[in-house]
Parts: C-alpha cells; sequence; structure tokens
C-alpha cells in the first residue's frame, strides 16, 4: 500500500494484509487526502499511485451521490466510529465513471480522526444472448455468487476494521473483547464454507425404509422446548405406516429447518401462534404438510426462498441456508417441495415424498 509522507501510519500486518491479499479496492483518508491505497484501487482508476496520492478523494467522486457522501464525511457530528454505506461513482482516469458500493469506516488512530474505505464494483455484468436453461442455470449461480460473497466480505469487513483498532487500542479489556469479535467472524466464515462445501457435495447416503412419521416426531423434539419458551403452539396430525426410502436422519433434518423457519414466521405475530404438520398418504407418494400462521412471505420473494444465503430476516442465525438444503435434500431423494403463502396468514410448505418399498417394508 502506499502513503503520503505527511501521515505515516505505522507498518503493520494489517497495512501489508490489505496491501498484498485484500482484492477489494480500500484506500485511507484522511482530510480528503488519500494516506494509503491498495493496489486494486490503482486497477479500478486506472490513476498511477503518484496521480491517487496527489487527487483530493472528493476529486475522486462523480456527481452522482457526491454531495451526499461529503455532506457524511464532513460532517462534524458523527461518531468516533461508526459505518456508512452507500452508492456513488468514482471517476477513472481514462474519463469513465464506476458505480460503486462504498463502505465508509470512520476510525480514530493516535489523536487522528480517519476513514478506511472500501469500493465494491456494480453492475460489471453484460448481457448476453443464452438459451433459457442456461440462462436459467447461469442466474442460479450468479445469485448464489453474489449472496456468497457478500455473506463472506460482510465478516471480513468487520475483521479488517478491528484488527485495524486492535493495532492502536492500549486499553487492554477492549482489546479482548475486539480479539473476542474478531474469533466469531472467522468462526462465522468456516461456517458459511463448510456449509457450501456440505452444499455443493451433498450426496445421500444408504437408502433404507423410512417411517416419516416417526421422523417428524424427532423433529418436533428438538425444536419443542425453543417453542414452548416462544408461547408457539405445534401440532401433528400423523397418517400412520407412512414408509419412504431415504438416508436415515435427512428427512428428520429437512423437518427441522421448515419448523425452525416457522418458527422465525411466528415468532413476533399478534396472534397465538401456531405451527401445524399433517401427514397424508397417497398411492404414489407421501405429503407432509407445515403450516404456520405467521407472517407469510411476499409474493415478489417467493421464487428466490430456495436461493442459498437469501432471506428478509434481519434477526434469524439461519442466515437463508436452510430452506436451500432442505430443498436439496428432498429432491435428491425424487421428492418435490412446494411453498404456498399469503401476507399476514401464513404459509405452507407441501413435500411429496415418492413411495417405494425397501426390504418387504412400504
Amino acid at each position: 500500500m502506499n502513503q503520503n509522507p505527511e501521515f505515516s501510519p505505522s507498518n503493520s500486518t494489517f497495512n501489508t494484509s490489505i496491501s498484498k491479499n485484500f482484492a477489494m479496492p480500500m484506500a485511507e483518508i484522511v482530510e480528503d487526502r488519500l494516506v494509503f491505497f491498495n493496489d486494486a484501487l490503482v486497477n479500478m482508476t486506472g490513476f498511477s499511485k503518484n496521480d491517487l496520492i496527489k487527487i483530493p478523494f472528493s476529486n475522486l467522486l462523480c456527481r452522482t451521490g457526491k454531495e451526499n457522501i461529503l455532506a457524511v464525511l464532513n460532517s462534524k457530528n458523527k461518531e468516533s466510529i461508526f459505518s456508512y454505506t452507500t452508492t456513488g461513482s468514482l471517476m477513472k482516469k481514462d474519463g469513465g465513471e464506476i458505480s460503486c458500493e462504498i463502505k465508509f469506516d470512520f476510525l480514530e488512530r493516535e489523536g487522528t480522526k480517519t476513514i478506511l474505505a472500501s469500493f465494491k464494483e456494480v453492475d460489471k455484468t453484460k448481457g448476453i444472448i443464452l438459451s433459457p436453461l442456461i440462462s436459467e442455470k447461469l442466474d442460479s449461480i450468479k445469485r448464489l455468487s453474489a449472496s456468497l460473497s457478500h455473506e463472506i466480505n460482510n465478516p471480513l469487513n468487520v475483521i479488517i476494521n478491528y484488527l485495524y483498532i486492535i493495532e492502536n487500542t492500549k486499553d487492554d479489556e477492549k482489546r479482548k473483547q475486539y480479539i473476542k469479535t474478531v474469533n466469531y467472524e472467522v468462526e462465522r466464515i468456516a461456517s458459511i464454507l463448510n456449509w457450501l462445501l456440505d452444499f455443493s457435495s451433498y450426496i445421500h447416503g444408504e437408502i433404507s425404509a423410512i417411517d416419516v412419521d416417526v421422523e417428524i416426531k424427532k423433529a418436533i423434539e428438538l425444536v419443542q422446548n425453543d417453542f414452548i419458551s416462544k408461547n408457539i403452539s405445534i401440532y401433528f396430525k400423523e397418517c400412520g405406516d407412512c414408509i419412504v426410502p431415504f438416508t436415515e436422519g435427512q428427512l428428520q433434518r429437512a423437518v427441522m429447518n421448515i419448523l425452525l423457519n416457522a418458527k422465525d414466521a411466528v415468532i413476533d405475530i399478534d396472534r397465538n401462534a401456531t405451527v401445524k404438520i399433517d401427514t397424508v398418504k397417497n398411492d404414489e407418494y407421501i405429503e407432509i404438510r407445515v403450516s404456520d400462521n405467521g407472517i407469510g412471505i411476499p409474493p415478489e420473494n417467493l421464487e428466490r426462498i430456495f436461493d442459498p444465503f437469501y432471506t428478509t430476516k434481519s434477526f434469524t442465525n439461519n442466515r437463508g441456508i436452510g430452506l436451500p438444503m432442505t430443498h436439496r435434500i428432498i429432491e435428491s431423494h425424487g421428492g418435490k417441495m412446494y411453498v404456498d403463502s399469503a401476507i399476514n396468514k401464513g404459509t405452507t410448505v407441501k413435500i411429496c415424498l415418492p413411495r417405494g418399498r425397501i426390504n418387504g417394508k412400504g
């Protein structure tokens, strides 16, 4: 990373890490000057390192969003440490503009107020004419990649910001808290990557005769105490002798994911929170219905509920990965999964599993 001779931050692991290893364009701003920036910002704008040192940051901002950004950066009422994310455009050396999502983290180091800025380019894709099937597949991959990038970049930004603060904090107790936060975010990234590995390589194990009612009861047992503590009623109507060919433990896992989503949907409603489960036996398949009387899902969101990491619930720990995994489990066993929902009335998830005979059962 490059520095202005009038302001010399410590030669630290933090600075070296951003300069060499962080692909997102980043800069440190002090009094409208770029005192630090990485090679990714040089590549994004096309300006040389010497150019960027001389150009005031405000001159790099194009008209789009510039007024609002400068109003925040120059505010005398801002806290000593807080974050601000917005959209704007950066000027390129060739006169063009780069649309960006810009995140500012306001810090104070050695008595100097400093701003750590990161820039994420948007609208980079260009349209190509593809067959509907290939286009749909590419859209799914693009959504997964974008979601995964967002999920990992969020904790990465937290880690980088806290490493920055840890370097310049002398209070041992605060340092311990900051280190604890960094450890949490590292574990969060690890859990996301482990889930992705699980999702991408999922292959069901040995198929055996599974009693649907028994698996549902096991799933209910795992969530029941949580439901009771939140005053959520759960009812189960079994059909009896509901045998399907399935991998042991996976149907329980799928049903539990659906129950956890139902819990999130009913947790804050102004009526008696209720979740109902029914199993129905037909000639060719077993049907599992899980219904709640919760907030419902907007129609425009229904088509995305099986996309990994997609969620509209900021308070959930599930991060939008439960339903996609459930969908994958069900379809890998030849089943189908449907969702019907109405705003402020509730949601019903329906699973249809093909019947079959395993070891004389079914």
